[in-house]
């Protein structure tokens, strides 16, 4: 994975001059990367849903499984 990091970086710098169009849902945690999801995922895509799921840290799917799993649900 090192190996292949600076390439990434070129990769993904060309990569934002043609964002995806599809809906993308960005999810993240109020005690961990909170909006970064969202506003990371708006340079790559135009249509972006950003959602902070509150009370939660890193591992949401256990922390919040039912809220993540309505999430998911409303999006869809």
């Amino acid at each position: 994975m090192v190996r292949t990091w600076p390439q990434d970086v070129i990769d993904n710098a060309a990569y934002r001059n043609t964002k995806l169009t599809m809906p993308v849902l960005a999810i993240g945690a109020a005690s961990s990367l909170g909006d970064f999801v969202a506003v990371n995922a708006r340079e790559y895509a135009s249509a972006v849903t950003g959602v902070v799921v509150p009370d939660s840290g890193h591992w949401i799917c256990e922390e919040r499984p039912s809220e993540l799993s309505q999430m998911f649900v409303d999006f869809l």
